[in-house]
């Protein structure tokens, strides 16, 4: 079930943002979702007007699980 659906508490934090040009920027998010703790690095490009996030990939942080 998607986390929203669930109230599962969430945190955005943006660690970096790099604004290459008018139409191309670079962000790095740290994303924590419930328990789980995400970095994401996400490619903006402005198409007609508006910034959109083509590329995404990510890096999981922390699961939760206590070691």
């Amino acid at each position: 079930m998607a986390p929203n659906k669930i109230g599962a508490p969430r945190e955005e934090t943006v660690l970096l943002l790099d604004v290459i040009s008018d139409h191309q920027a670079m962000a790095k998010v740290r994303v924590r979702i419930h328990d789980r703790v995400f970095l994401d690095h996400l490619c903006w490009l402005k198409i007609e007007g508006t910034w959109r996030i083509t590329s995404k990939t990510f890096h999981l942080e922390h699961d939760g699980n206590v070691s």
